[in-house]
C-alpha cells in the first residue's frame, strides 16, 4: 500500500487528491432503501435481536402507527397502511417508541433518549454509558417511563423530560420492555422480565410493589390491557396465556396451547390483544404465536374458540385493536408484512381486509421496467416471490400473483356453491392468492426477462420467468399483476426427448412476440408468446452441460447462446436457425448480456472472474476485464445512449463499472455485504443493487449524471497513470462503503471534506461516510449582492461599446436621433486625455477616471489587504471596474493574481469574482504567459478557480437532481 501510495505521488497526484481517492467513491452515492414496511431482514440476519415494539396513537379520529426500524421512524396512517413520512436517521438504532401526545413521541436508542416532534429530533437526553434501553411508556401528561435492561432499573421523567425518580431491581429481574399500565392504579406499571417474573413499580414513591412469580412458564412474553378494569393478559415463553386480576391478585383463567397446536409448533406467544368493540357481545382475546399462528378464546366461555395458522410468516411482533372498532392491525417481525382484519363474521373470527407487504426474503435478481425509473421487478428465492416495486410511491409495492385469471375464477365459482365453514376458512386462508400456502407456489424464481415493446396488447404476456427445478417456463402481465394463462412447455416425442432439464435462462425478443429458453440439457427452445406455441429446438446446442444464458439483439433478427461448460457462445439466425458464429470464450460461461444499441456481447466467466466483450459481427474479443476476486453475480449495460459502460456486481463484495473505450475500470464501489444482482435506470441516474442478508432494495444515484464525465475522465486517466489500474483499486477498496439508508443525511456529492470514520457501534469493517461540520467562513459558495445586471455587464462592456458606435454613425447620418446617454455620468476631464491611447478611434470615451476610491485598490494590492481591495472595487461601477482593471501597471499584476486567488478561495461573490477575473484575463493575459515570475501565481489562481467551480457545481447538482426527482414524482 505504501508503494501504491508513492507511485501516484510521483506521478503528480496532491496528498490531499490521494486521500480523498481512497476514502470516497466517484460515481454513486447511497440515496435510500426500497421495498421495507415492517423488518429490515429475519432475526438470523439481524444477529437474532429482537425488533423494538411499533406505537399506535390517534389524534382525534385518525389512527397512525409508527414502525421503528433502523435507525429510522416510519409513520403511516392507519386507515388505509400508507406510508405517510420518514424520519431522519438517527444516531444509533432504535431500541423503544412510545407517544406522548399529539405528534410527539419519546424515541429510545442504545445511548440516548430523543424526543420528536412530527418525526423530527427536538430534544436529546443521555443515558447511562452501560445501560440499554429496552422499553417506554408514556402517559397522557408528557411524564413517561423508561426501562433500562443493562441497568436492571426502570427511569421516569416529568414533561421537562428531567428524570424525577429512579427504581432498581434485584438480580433474579431482567426487564425485557414489557410494560402496562393498570387505569385504576395511579403512578403503577407492571414490567415483565427474562425470569417469568412481573414487577409492579410504584413510580412515584420509587418503589416495587408487588413481584408475580411465574417463573415455571418461562420468559414474559407479552403483556396487555383488557377493556375490563385491572384485568390483564399474560403470554408466556412455553405458550401459556393467564387472564389476570391485578386487584385482586388472582388468577382468573390460564390456556395452553399445546392440545390445540400441531405437533412441533413453536408456542412461544408473541403478542396479545383483547377486542374492545363490544365486551359483552364479543368477550375474546387475540393470541399470536411464534410460527405466525392466531388463537382466539372465548373468555366468556372460557375455551379456544378457533386456532388460524400461517397468519403471519414467522412471529408477529405487534397486535392490537383499534378503539371500539373491530379493526386488528398486525405487524410481522420476519415476513415484512403488515395485515390489517376485520371481526364482522358472527363467531368473531377475522379477514382480511387489506395489508402492506415486501419481500419476505433476499431477492436475488433485479432489473427496471419501462422507459423511466418508476417502477422495477425483483425475485426473492426463498420467498418464492416476484415483486414490482415503484421508486416513487411505497404503496405502489405489489407482488403479482400466482393464480391465473382461469385459476382465480374456479376458485369463486367454487366459493359460491360450498358453504360449509370449513372449506370456507381453508380457501380463505390456505388458498389466499395474496398470502398462499408455500406447497402451492412456484419454485423460487432463476432467471426472468421483461419487454416493454408490448405492454399495452393483452393478448402478450410481458414477462417470462424460470423456475428452480422445472422445465417449463411460466408467462406473466405485471402491468394486470398475475400470471398470465400460457405456460412454455415443449411438447416432443417422448422416445427422443426423456429428459427435458430444467429451464436455466430467459430472453424476450426486442419485438415481444417470442421468447428463448435455454435448459440444463444444452438445448434452447423457442416460444410465441401470443399463442403459447412451440416454435423451433436446436438441440444440443451446448453439450455437455447447460444453457447458462441467451439473449436476442436489438434488431431481434439474431439470437446468442452461452455455454455452462462447453466455453462456446453461438450466435444463430432468429427464423431459419441458420448458425451465424461459433465463438470459443475459453471458459465457462455464468451470464450473457446483448447491448441494445450496438453489436456487443458480454460475457462473465466462471474460472478467472473475468468479464469478456465480444463483437457479434467478427466474432472477436475486443474487450477481457480482469479485476473480481470472487464469482461475478450479475452483469449489465449502462442504460446510456451509446452503452459505453458495464456495470458488474461479485460476491467479493464490490460493484465495479467498466469503460468499454477505455478497456479498464473506472470505478470499484466496495460494499459491507456482498451484492447479489445490479440494474441501472433507463435514464441512467439510478443504479439499484441487492445484498446478501437484505431484504431491502438499496438505492443509488449517480453524480455522473448530474455533473457530466468529468469525474469518469478523471478516473480513466488515472487509472493510466497507474499501469494496470492495480495500485488504484487498492486505494478503492481501503474502505467499504455503508449501504442506504431508509432515511440518508443527503448529499449527492460527498466532497473532499467527507471523513470516513468508522463507526464504534457498528460493524468495525463498515465506514460510514460523514461530513464533517463547515465553520462559518466556509459555509459555501456565496452569491454576492449586486444585481444580475452588474456582473453580466462587465465582460461586455467592449460589444456594448460596438453598438453603441454604430448607433451613432447612423445618426449622425439621419441627424434626427439623440445619442445615448453615458454608461457613467459626470466624468473627469483629466481621465479623457489619459485613456485616449486604450479607446478605438470614433468611440466616444466614458470610463471614470480612478479617483480617490479607485486609486485606493492598487494601494490595497500593493499592502496584500485583499478584503479593503475587494470592497473598493466592488463599490465601483461596471464600467468604472472594467477601467480599474484595464489599467493595473505591470508590477500590480502578481498581486492582483494573489488578490483573484484569495477571493475564489473564500468562496464570497461568486459570480462577481468570476466576471472580474474575466475582464482581468482578457486585457493581461498576453503579459502573464511572457513573465515566468507571473505564471506560478496564475497557476495557484486556476486551482482555486478550479476547486471554487466544484464546489458551485456541488450544491447546483444537489437542487438540480432534487428538482428532476421531485417533477418526476408528479
Amino acid at each position: 500500500m505504501v508503494q501504491a501510495e508513492g507511485k501516484l505521488l510521483e506521478d503528480g497526484l496532491e496528498e490531499g487528491e490521494l486521500v480523498a481517492l481512497g476514502q470516497r467513491t466517484s460515481l454513486y452515492a447511497p440515496f435510500r432503501v426500497l421495498g421495507l414496511v415492517t423488518c429490515e431482514g429475519s432475526g438470523r440476519m439481524l444477529g437474532g435481536t429482537s425488533s423494538p415494539k411499533p406505537c399506535f396513537y390517534e389524534l382525534g379520529i385518525a389512527p397512525f402507527v409508527v414502525v421503528p426500524l433502523g435507525r429510522c421512524l416510519q409513520l403511516y396512517d392507519g386507515r388505509t397502511l400508507r406510508l405517510l413520512s420518514l424520519s431522519n436517521a438517527l444516531p444509533s438504532r432504535i431500541t423503544a417508541v412510545a407517544h406522548l401526545g399529539r405528534e410527539r413521541l419519546v424515541v429510545a436508542t442504545q445511548h440516548s433518549l430523543h424526543i420528536t416532534e412530527q418525526l423530527r429530533s427536538r430534544v436529546s437526553i443521555e443515558t447511562a454509558p452501560g445501560g440499554c434501553i429496552v422499553g417506554l411508556y408514556a402517559f397522557g401528561n408528557g411524564v413517561f417511563v423508561a426501562v433500562d435492561a443493562g441497568e436492571r432499573c426502570a427511569r421516569t421523567y416529568n414533561r421537562d423530560n428531567e428524570l424525577v425518580s429512579e427504581v432498581f431491581f434485584g438480580e433474579d429481574i431482567t426487564p425485557n420492555g414489557l410494560i402496562v399500565h393498570p387505569p385504576t392504579m395511579l403512578d403503577v406499571v407492571c414490567i415483565g422480565s427474562d425470569q417469568g417474573r412481573i414487577a409492579l413499580v410504584d413510580i412515584c414513591h420509587s418503589r416495587i410493589l408487588q413481584t408475580l412469580d411465574f417463573s415455571k412458564h418461562g420468559a414474559v412474553t407479552a403483556l396487555s390491557e383488557s377493556p375490563a378494569l385491572d384485568i390483564i393478559g399474560m403470554g408466556f415463553h412455553d405458550g401459556s396465556v393467564i387472564i389476570y386480576d391485578i386487584g385482586r391478585g388472582s388468577i382468573l383463567d390460564q390456556y395452553n396451547l399445546r392440545m390445540h397446536l400441531p405437533l412441533g409448533t413453536s408456542l412461544t406467544v408473541n403478542a396479545l390483544c383483547f377486542r374492545n368493540d363490544d365486551a359483552n357481545a364479543f368477550p375474546h382475546l387475540f393470541s399470536f404465536h411464534s410460527d405466525g399462528s392466531l388463537c382466539i378464546y372465548d373468555l366468556e366461555a372460557r375455551r379456544v374458540l378457533d386456532t388460524i395458522p400461517r397468519l403471519h410468516r414467522g412471529p408477529c411482533r405487534m397486535a392490537f385493536f383499534y378503539p371500539r372498532e373491530p379493526i386488528l392491525l398486525t405487524i410481522g417481525d420476519e415476513d415484512n408484512r403488515m395485515n390489517m382484519f376485520i371481526c364482522d363474521s358472527p363467531s368473531g373470527a377475522p379477514r382480511l381486509l387489506k395489508y402492506r407487504a415486501g419481500h419476505r426474503a433476499p431477492p436475488t435478481r433485479i432489473r427496471f421496467i419501462g422507459e423511466d425509473y418508476r417502477q422495477l421487478i425483483s425475485a426473492g428465492c426463498s420467498d418464492q416471490q416476484l415483486r414490482v416495486t415503484s421508486t416513487v410511491v411505497s404503496h405502489h409495492h405489489r407482488e403479482l400473483s400466482q393464480v391465473t385469471t382461469r385459476l382465480r375464477r374456479a376458485r369463486k365459482r367454487a366459493r359460491q356453491m360450498q358453504h360449509e365453514r370449513a372449506i370456507e376458512a381453508s380457501d380463505e386462508f390456505a388458498l389466499d392468492e395474496d398470502d398462499p400456502d408455500t406447497a402451492s407456489l412456484l419454485p423460487p424464481v432463476t432467471d426472468f426477462a421483461v419487454s416493454e415493446a408490448r405492454q399495452n396488447d393483452p393478448d402478450l404476456a410481458n414477462l417470462v420467468t424460470c423456475h428452480l427445478g422445472r422445465s417449463e417456463a411460466y408467462t406473466w402481465r405485471y402491468a394486470e399483476n398475475h400470471r398470465y394463462r400460457h405456460v412454455l412447455r415443449f411438447r416432443g416425442d417422448a422416445s427422443t426427448d426423456l429428459d427435458q432439464g430444467t429451464a436455466t435462462c430467459v430472453s424476450i425478443s426486442t419485438c415481444g412476440h417470442f421468447a428463448a429458453v435455454g435448459l440444463s440439457v444444452g438445448h434452447v427452445d423457442l416460444f410465441n408468446l401470443q399463442s403459447g406455441l412451440h416454435r423451433w429446438r436446436i438441440r444440443n446446442a451446448h453439450h455437455p452441460g447447460g444453457v447458462a444464458g441467451v439473449a436476442f439483439d436489438g434488431s431481434g433478427g439474431l439470437l446468442a447462446s452461452l455455454g455452462s461448460h462447453d466455453g462456446r457462445l453461438g450466435i444463430y439466425r432468429h427464423q431459419s436457425r441458420e448458425k451465424v458464429a461459433d465463438i470459443v470464450v475459453h471458459s465457462p460461461g455464468l451470464q450473457l448480456i446483448w447491448s441494445p444499441v450496438s453489436d456487443l456481447l458480454a460475457v462473465s466467466c466462471a474460472d478467472d472472474f473475468s468479464i469478456k466483450v465480444f463483437e457479434a459481427a467478427s466474432g472477436r474479443c475486443v474487450r477481457w476485464l480482469r479485476g473480481h476476486a470472487a464469482r461475478i453475480t450479475d452483469i449489465c449495460f449502462s442504460c446510456q445512449a451509446d452503452g459505453r459502460q458495464i456495470l458488474s456486481t461479485s460476491l467479493d463484495g464490490t460493484l465495479r463499472t467498466w469503460d468499454l473505450v477505455a478497456g479498464r475500470c473506472v470505478d470499484v464501489l466496495r460494499m459491507a455485504a456482498a451484492p447479489t444482482s445490479c440494474a441501472m435506470s433507463p435514464r441512467g441516474d439510478f443504479i439499484v443493487t441487492t445484498h446478501v442478508g437484505h431484504i431491502g432494495i438499496c438505492m443509488w444515484h449517480c453524480k455522473a449524471y448530474y455533473r457530466g464525465p468529468s469525474e469518469q475522465g478523471n478516473m480513466v486517466a488515472l487509472s493510466s497513470r497507474a499501469g494496470n489500474g492495480l495500485d488504484v483499486e487498492a486505494l478503492w477498496r481501503r474502505h467499504a462503503v455503508q449501504l442506504p439508508d431508509l432515511a440518508m443525511s443527503w448529499d449527492p456529492v460527498v466532497s473532499a471534506v467527507a471523513d470516513a470514520t468508522a463507526s464504534p457501534e457498528n460493524n468495525p469493517r463498515c465506514v460510514s461516510l460523514t461530513v464533517e461540520p463547515i465553520d462559518d467562513a466556509h459555509c459555501g459558495v456565496v452569491f454576492s449582492s449586486q444585481p444580475e445586471s452588474y456582473w453580466l455587464l462587465l465582460p461586455y462592456l467592449d460589444e456594448i461599446k460596438e453598438q453603441n458606435k454604430a448607433t451613432r454613425e447612423s445618426d449622425s447620418v439621419t441627424g434626427t436621433q439623440k445619442p445615448p446617454p453615458p454608461l457613467v455620468a459626470e466624468l473627469h476631464d483629466g481621465y479623457r486625455e489619459a485613456a485616449d491611447a486604450s479607446v478605438s478611434p470614433g468611440i466616444e470615451d466614458r470610463r471614470p477616471l480612478p479617483d480617490s476610491i479607485a486609486s485606493s485598490f492598487v494601494d490595497a494590492l500593493q499592502r496584500a489587504d485583499f478584503a479593503t481591495a475587494a470592497k473598493r472595487l466592488d463599490a465601483l461601477t461596471p464600467a468604472a471596474a472594467d477601467v480599474e482593471i484595464r489599467l493595473l501597471p505591470p508590477e500590480a499584476l502578481a498581486d492582483a493574481l494573489s488578490f483573484f486567488t484569495w477571493r475564489l478561495e473564500s468562496e464570497r461573490d461568486f459570480e462577481l469574482a468570476q466576471a472580474q477575473l474575466r475582464v482581468f484575463l482578457n486585457e493581461h493575459a498576453e503579459l502573464i504567459m511572457k513573465e515566468p515570475a507571473l505564471q506560478h501565481g496564475a497557476s495557484k489562481c486556476l486551482r482555486a478557480l478550479d476547486s471554487s467551480w466544484l464546489r458551485c457545481e456541488d450544491t447546483l447538482s444537489k437542487v438540480l437532481f432534487l428538482c428532476q426527482y421531485l417533477r418526476d414524482s408528479v
